[in-house]
């Protein structure tokens, strides 16, 4: 993950990242976490076609996966905050593969636009956010579900919420880094 400032040329194995205000360019824990849980714990990742990226911000998990994986084909994007979805839209303009498979880039009140589940969903929000969304989270997750923004300890209370709300959603495992945790789930069938 490169800053944009520092982008020479097009580079399939780079992702460009302005990180506009107040979002980085990946080097935070949750980030960071987010994105070795997929490369590490997901096994068919490369069957993988279709991710919502939800709480966005500067939207590089999203941007992230479909650069890194060639079957994507379809990423969605949403955040509460329109300089967050500008942020992104300029992320995505930075990154031509990314910008392929984008889809929306919604608010709230466009949610009914994401229809049907994704293969992977993000969600790196704080933990009363995953808990207030976590209807809405779970019904969009048809694969693989990777939370963060956790605090240590608090991936049980995710857990246990998410696994009331959807039986079939099962706790895989859980990183951590300093403070910070991130937690795969997976679709039980």
């Amino acid at each position: 993950i490169i800053p944009s400032w520092e982008k020479t040329g097009e580079d399939p194995n780079k992702i460009f990242i302005y990180p506009g205000m107040g979002f980085g360019t990946g080097n935070h824990e949750t980030t960071f976490l987010c994105l070795k849980l997929m490369l590490d714990e997901i096994k068919d990742i490369n069957n993988i076609r279709s991710c919502l990226d939800f709480g966005c911000g500067s939207g590089i998990l999203g941007v992230g996966f479909a650069q890194k994986f060639k079957m994507a084909k379809v990423v969605d994007y949403l955040d509460i905050d329109q300089e967050a979805l500008d942020n992104c839209q300029v992320n995505l303009d930075l990154n031509p593969k990314a910008k392929a498979c984008a889809r929306y880039l919604v608010l709230p009140p466009e949610a009914d636009k994401l229809e049907g589940t994704y293969d992977l969903v993000f969600a790196n929000i704080l933990l009363d956010a995953l808990i207030a969304e976590g209807e809405r989270i779970v019904e969009k997750t048809g694969k693989y579900l990777i939370v963060s923004g956790l605090l240590s300890g608090q991936e049980k209370e995710v857990q246990s919420a998410y696994e009331k709300l959807r039986p079939d959603l099962k706790f895989v495992t859980a990183y951590k880094k300093n403070d910070w945790v991130a937690a795969l789930f997976e679709v039980i069938r």
